[in-house]
């Protein structure tokens, strides 16, 4: 492979972890050159494959060596059944490696290795960023543990806000203590405007914590310009992996809406608006979820992104 040297599976596993939400069926290609480009395409996972794409899809690749990486989440052996027909669309597309994607597993379909994409994650160069915890469960969602009730016990709001500030910083999945924490939190108005403020602060290089609120949510809703570092994007993936840990639909509700405003305030536009279907669906009389899905469908990119 040019540039970075990277095997398929590390190819693999960088784009797939660079995704917001599972790929059940359907299949990505990344450049193996300089400028990263891709292109992703979804396909019901039960229903048959559509044979023939509109051409100017993957225009912008023909000229271009790529990693294909084809998932199927019904299993490996299914990925396979779909290679044929992808190739075929693919048609005039410089191939130069395929990977089958299921779950957690990645498999080279010219050597047959197989390989997780925990450890292709952890095997990519440092100097590249490899993806973090969260990062590698977003387009798995495996549950690392069964969901638990809120911890409704007393717990001091400023402990439980700065160990969600280092969850975002870090990018590690939280631990069952503070999925309970959150979950307990997030039901609380004041605490829950305090958590989400303190991922907002995190996104924007002139905010700090003697910001005023007001201040925050300007940036968050587009004022202060794009933010940096896509901390905000980690923001939304911990919010969405104490939802899928908890056993309180409604605090997961709320925690999806808070995602979504999150991916939103990113430009995330498909993203922010399925976070916000989410939230719904585990609660559609939360006011936050309905605030979130109006504003997602409303303006579906913040100022500094069309402007």
């Amino acid at each position: 492979m040019t540039q970075t040297n990277l095997t398929p599976a590390q190819f693999a596993a960088y784009t797939l972890a660079s995704l917001m939400e599972p790929l059940p069926r359907g299949f990505i290609l990344v450049s193996t050159g300089r400028g990263g480009l891709s292109a992703i395409s979804g396909v019901d996972p039960d229903a048959e494959y559509p044979a023939v794409p509109p051409t100017h899809e993957y225009s912008q690749l023909v000229g271009h060596e790529v990693v294909l990486t084809v998932v199927n989440e019904s299993g490996l052996k299914a990925a396979v059944q779909d290679v044929e027909t992808v190739v075929r669309r693919l048609d005039g597309i410089n191939i130069a490696a395929t990977i089958l994607a299921s779950g957690e597993y990645l498999m080279d379909l010219e050597t047959k290795r197989t390989t997780t994409l925990e450890a292709a994650s952890a095997s990519l160069p440092a100097s590249l960023g490899r993806p973090t915890e969260l990062r590698r469960w977003a387009p798995v969602r495996g549950l690392a543990f069964e969901p638990i009730e809120p911890d409704v016990g007393a717990v001091d709001t400023e402990t439980v806000v700065d160990a969600w500030v280092h969850t975002v910083v870090t990018g590690r999945r939280p631990d069952q203590a503070l999925v309970g924490q959150i979950a307990a939190a997030i039901s609380d108005s004041s605490t829950r405007d305090q958590l989400l403020l303190a991922v907002a602060r995190l996104g924007f290089d002139e905010l700090d914590d003697a910001s005023a609120d007001e201040d925050v949510m300007a940036a968050l809703l587009g004022g202060r310009g794009r933010p940096l570092g896509e901390q905000l994007v980690t923001g939304a993936l911990a919010a969405q992996y104490v939802a899928a840990h908890t056993t309180d639909m409604q605090a997961a509700a709320l925690l999806y809406a808070q995602s979504s405003l999150l991916l939103w305030s990113e430009a995330r536009a498909r993203a922010a608006l399925h976070a916000a279907e989410t939230a719904l669906l585990y609660d559609r009389s939360c006011s936050l979820a309905n605030t979130a899905h109006a504003l997602v469908n409303t303006l579906m990119y913040p100022d500094w992104f069309t402007g």
